[in-house]
């Protein structure tokens, strides 16, 4: 340790630390880290005691000193071999790396001993300037938007805690405040879901602020535009949109919501999206809520596994021009975690294991609580923004959720659907409670 006892780590920049209950989250520029690589994403108790005194206003001999003062250790060397090794595998890891000289104290995110929840979407108007067949909150033209009061009631809940914040509608640039509520958060990490038509008439610093912008694609020119959307100029003020984000430089993706129509075009979206000189491409499934609950539009496991082999194909050929992803509906959270003696995925049964409902919230322009966007609230609306300082407490209403994913899997059943198909984590969740009788209280 004599090596680097002087010196002073501190967290690598895009890095962020979510202290959550006696653990910690690391998550980057992208979000959570991912449980498939050889980098930690979830730490235990002893690493999180370690990073919040890797601030860069601590050497490491004092760091040593401070813990083996709060451990009341009998064996201070091995107190200091101990935090030795985990700071060494944090530096190797990218997580933290060293100053010569003490620098200004980096902001840690969270609480310890509460569990602030990592992500936040809000959702701030149900409006939509498009008219999708499979949109998922089933957006109209005309529809409501988030008030000021519920904005700086949940900026005064999480604003300090949160980092992670989005914000999606409905269409949110028909929201009217929504260059407030930009400025607002403009010092955490805003992503915003939009079909990217009004972006263009946004000012630059205002769109500078964002993060993440995740842009839906609805066809791949103009004519299958105007059939998916019902709106005529749509495919010119996305291009427009697309190449003024290019111009000042701000970080975008196209995301295109694959469906029994649309899965055997992946290769003209993917076209389409370089001619726009997009950078990636996300590619997800139509899930049965929403509109998406009355049409047979969604696909079945044999398209899904075409969409998948075509996918793979198209990365191979465009492997030079464009990134091609597929979402990911598993979320960060698996039982495999080699860094936490206790993942939250086996604490807290009866819950997403996603952290739908517990890490995560979304809050409707109603200012309804639910733990997913594509659960809808008719469902799962657990409340006001109450739920939430609840769960920051360790309340989590945990056979409730359990119980409303049951109701809606059954009507959806009733339907000949199934979201659990489409939903891993709800998949989980029902088979963990498939013995389950309990009629939980909302």
């Amino acid at each position: 340790m004599s090596s680097f006892a002087s010196q002073y780590p501190v967290i690598n920049n895009g890095i962020s630390i979510h202290f959550w209950d006696n653990i910690s989250i690391i998550t980057d520029e992208d979000g959570i880290l991912s449980a498939y690589t050889d980098v930690k994403y979830e730490v235990n108790e002893q690493y999180t005691d370690v990073l919040e005194l890797c601030d860069g206003s601590n050497s490491v001999e004092s760091i040593c000193q401070k813990l083996s003062y709060i451990y009341n250790a009998n064996d201070d060397h091995s107190v200091r071999e101990n935090v030795a090794t985990m700071i060494e595998q944090l530096c190797t890891e990218n997580i933290i790396h060293f100053e010569n000289l003490p620098t200004t104290p980096r902001k840690f995110w969270g609480e310890r001993g509460l569990t602030y929840p990592i992500h936040v979407s809000i959702e701030v108007t149900n409006k939509c300037n498009f008219s999708c067949n499979f949109c998922y909150k089933n957006a109209n033209f005309v529809g409501a938007c988030i008030t000021t009061k519920i904005i700086d009631d949940v900026y005064s809940l999480i604003g300090e805690k949160t980092k992670s914040i989005q914000f999606t509608g409905g269409e949110p640039f028909l929201c009217d405040n929504i260059d407030k509520y930009i400025n607002m958060f403009s010092n955490h990490n805003i992503s915003i879901i939009t079909n990217g038509s009004l972006l263009y008439t946004h000012d630059d610093d205002i769109l500078k602020k964002v993060s993440l912008y995740q842009i839906s694609l609805y066809g791949s020119n103009e004519d299958e535009y105007t059939i998916n959307t019902r709106n005529t100029i749509g495919w010119n003020n996305i291009v427009l949109s697309i190449k003024k984000l290019n111009r000042i430089g701000c970080k975008y993706h196209l995301s295109v919501v694959l469906n029994k129509e649309n899965y055997t075009k992946i290769d003209d979206y993917i076209r389409a999206a370089i001619k726009l000189n997009a950078r990636k491409i996300v590619f997800g499934t139509q899930t049965p809520v929403g509109r998406g609950m009355s049409s047979n539009s969604c696909l079945t496991v044999d398209e899904f596994r075409m969409a998948y082999r075509l996918m793979r194909l198209a990365r191979r050929k465009y492997n030079n021009y464009i990134d091609i992803e597929e979402w990911s509906h598993n979320g960060y959270q698996t039982n495999d975690s080699k860094n936490s003696d206790d993942s939250r995925g086996k604490s807290y049964q009866g819950l997403l294991g996603c952290g739908g409902g517990t890490s995560q919230f979304v809050i409707s322009q109603n200012g309804k609580v639910r733990p997913c966007e594509l659960l809808p609230e008719s469902y799962f609306d657990l409340g006001g923004i109450e739920v939430i300082q609840q769960a920051i407490h360790g309340k989590y209403l945990d056979n409730s959720i359990s119980y409303r994913a049951r109701k809606f899997n059954n009507e959806l059943w009733n339907h000949g659907k199934d979201f659990a198909q489409f939903c891993e984590p709800f998949e989980r969740l029902l088979k963990g409670h498939s013995n389950d009788d309990t009629e939980a209280a909302t």
